[in-house]
């Protein structure tokens, strides 16, 4: 079918198309931007930090092997001032007695126990809320008790903190395994960081991973704490980030030395519960943030309907290809250029099976966890 032979619906769609293709490009162009901040003004590594303490605070909801496996990791930090506080929250299993033998060769582990959440608060933001009422420090480094991080991860946060970064935002990698759902789970992770590492650098804050977070007290401010949302299950650190983080001065953990590593789901039905649980603190988002992020992934689910639909009408493939062909490479190439300097652990010779992928996600995970109630461990 030639030009002069399109009618109306052939314009429309096909014009559509090629509309969601530019649109999603230049967002992705906007969030490199961004990175490009991040990349071009970093922070000199003979920065003083004999000053700086900090406190690491974990919650733990019967976590005993992985407080045996993972608590040397922060135990071992190459740095001076610093202490471990774990929270033991509501634990029924070995996780206390696994904590006091840490504590007999370590005397900056601290344990704080409790035995209730209150019916306004989540468990994990009463737990991290207690832990971080019991810091001696002023500066606050939060993790997962499932995740490791390298030995110099603290003096990587001690640079921001004496540069006078108020909230740090760090990446957070899960461990490389076999098989499809390892594959797209290393692009789902990230593709979240490359959005809101980059997002927030043009400005626009809005979520960060506990995994891999660092504030002042002053920040956090515990006579407000986790506020208005301290009683949703999720959102310990996305939405604090979204409440205040465009009045903070903010840092970045871009160095392959500074991620935290998780070990990652290996069933789809349990990987499906955690981003539900994890999309449904995006309700109480901000207006704009909202905007954003919806503009962001309809161009995405736009761009493969229209696609599917031009093709329907019978617009030629040529046409079709080029454009999507087009699109493919350039947000390729741009993800490939952050991926590379970061080293984020995937390979994105994959990317156009696992941006599909994405789109599928997009279409059916994503709705639900934004509907569906969030199930947390009792």
């Amino acid at each position: 079918m030639s030009l002069e032979k399109w009618g109306f619906l052939e314009w429309l769609l096909g014009g559509g198309f090629l509309l969601m293709a530019v649109l999603y490009t230049s967002t992705m162009l906007w969030i490199a931007a961004g990175w490009k901040k991040i990349f071009s003004s970093p922070l000199p590594s003979d920065l003083d930090v004999s000053d700086v303490s900090i406190s690491i605070v974990l919650a733990a909801h019967n976590e005993a092997e992985n407080l045996q496996k993972f608590l040397p990791f922060l135990l071992e930090q190459r740095f001076q001032k610093f202490e471990v506080i774990v929270v033991c929250d509501r634990c029924t299993d070995e996780s206390e007695k696994v904590i006091k033998n840490f504590q007999k060769q370590n005397k900056n582990l601290r344990l704080v126990k409790i035995f209730f959440s209150p019916p306004d608060y989540s468990p994990k933001k009463w737990a991290l809320t207690q832990g971080i009422s019991a810091a001696k420090h002023p500066y606050l480094a939060l993790i997962d008790a499932d995740c490791y991080v390298g030995s110099n991860w603290l003096q990587y946060l001690a640079q921001n903190f004496v540069s006078q970064r108020d909230l740090i935002l760090g990446l957070g990698w899960y461990e490389k395994r076999k098989g499809l759902l390892n594959a797209f789970i290393q692009f789902e992770t990230f593709y979240a960081a490359f959005q809101y590492m980059g997002m927030a650098a043009q400005g626009r804050p809005y979520m960060a991973v506990g995994r891999n977070l660092a504030y002042t007290r002053q920040f956090f401010n515990p006579s407000v704490g986790f506020g208005v949302f301290k009683d949703m299950l999720s959102g310990d650190d996305d939405l604090l980030v979204n409440a205040r983080g465009r009045q903070a001065e903010l840092g970045y953990l871009v160095s392959p030395d500074s991620v935290s590593w998780s070990i990652p789901e290996e069933t789809w039905v349990r990987w499906l519960r955690q981003k539900w649980r994890h999309h449904s603190a995006s309700r109480k988002y901000s207006r704009t943030t909202k905007m954003l992020l919806g503009l962001i992934h309809f161009s995405h689910m736009g761009f493969y309907l229209g696609l599917v639909l031009s093709l329907s009408v019978g617009i030629p493939c040529i046409w079709v290809g080029i454009v999507y062909l087009a699109r493919l490479l350039f947000t390729g190439a741009v993800m490939k250029a952050i991926q590379h300097k970061i080293k984020a652990p995937l390979n994105l010779a994959t990317y156009p099976i696992l941006d599909l992928f994405f789109f599928l996600y997009n279409l059916f995970v994503v709705p639900i966890g934004l509907i569906k109630r969030p199930e947390w461990r009792k």
